[in-house]
């Protein structure tokens, strides 16, 4: 089944905004984007059914390909934007399999050839804990893209700890603060210390900062005292 939805344009996606916590930020309009099946009866399947299959079973090189096909015809539908800060940005998640895939640079590059979108409108989603495990191919990939022009995320940062040793090879435009922080920040003293720390850390070495999973008001105005850029959820 997830092999003929590869085929079969068998995937929908739909995206989350990520918003700007200041009007001079450089990037007003960025989405992530999420996967979901069509099943036999036209329902919604979600990625934690499928994805872990299409994983173990080699497929998610192919799966990575269709979103990044989608996404580009999406950004050349939408038309050209006004200015700079405004035109999308795309935000997709990498799988391990496809950033350890030296062809897959490659075809990025055709795809935005073909299309004539620019790599600005693409922002890769890198798991911190692949990035950690794979680094070398972590950096040949952002190497090999950047070029482009073409942004990278660190997604979920902090989860197995604060360190930084990584962060400073790859060439990374944003760095996502894993959700499981900010949950804590209006109730956990040292969840808004690691936030803090995270964000004192970014802003010198140039790396802007983006929090997951931001459910309420108060969130938001926390983390804008603390000057995080970005926010998600």
């Amino acid at each position: 089944r997830i092999r003929q939805a590869i085929q079969n344009d068998g995937f929908a996606l739909y995206a989350q905004d990520i918003m700007a916590l200041r009007a001079d930020e450089p990037c007003k309009n960025m989405r992530e984007l999420l996967i979901r099946m069509d099943d036999e009866e036209q329902n919604l399947v979600p990625p934690g059914t499928f994805l872990p299959i299409a994983e173990r079973f080699g497929m998610m090189p192919d799966i990575d390909r269709f979103v990044i096909r989608k996404a580009i015809a999406a950004r050349l539908a939408a038309g050209p934007a006004p200015d700079a800060a405004s035109a999308p940005v795309l935000c997709i998640n990498l799988a391990r399999a496809s950033i350890e895939d030296r062809s897959f640079p490659q075809f990025v590059a055709r795809a935005l050839e073909r299309s004539g979108v620019s790599g600005q409108a693409l922002c890769f989603e890198i798991a911190d804990g692949d990035a950690i495990a794979c680094l070398a191919e972590a950096v040949r990939c952002t190497r090999e893209l950047k070029p482009l022009g073409c942004r990278f995320t660190l997604d979920g940062f902090g989860r197995a700890g604060i360190g930084f040793n990584h962060v400073k090879s790859l060439s990374l435009d944003f760095l996502k603060i894993d959700g499981n922080i900010i949950l804590q920040i209006l109730r956990a003293p040292e969840a808004l210390a690691k936030v803090r720390a995270i964000q004192r850390v970014c802003k010198v070495i140039g790396i802007r900062t983006i929090a997951e999973m931001v459910e309420s008001d108060g969130s938001l105005e926390c983390l804008r005292a603390v000057e995080v850029d970005y926010a998600q959820g």
